[in-house]
């Protein structure tokens, strides 16, 4: 369970959470809260999000995707 602050009005675990109340919430529901911009974790680390683009990407950054983008050269 994650605590999470709510920010926007909305519904958390079949329950129904104004702004500024503070909730425990499963892992999912808290990531996917925090994601729309309805809630803020509270306190420690949040929901580690995870990042697909990585994943897919392979590593590429701006200095080793040169070769793939338009324009030609990656920054040295």
């Amino acid at each position: 369970m994650e605590k999470i602050k709510i920010t926007q009005a909305t519904v958390c675990g079949k329950k129904t959470v104004v702004v500024g109340e503070t909730v425990e919430a499963s892992e999912e529901d808290a990531r996917y809260l925090i994601a729309l911009g309805k809630a803020v974790p509270v306190g420690g680390k949040g929901p580690k999000a995870k990042n697909r683009d990585d994943e897919v990407s392979g590593g590429l950054n701006t200095k080793s995707a040169g070769g793939l983008v338009s324009g030609g050269k990656g920054k040295k």
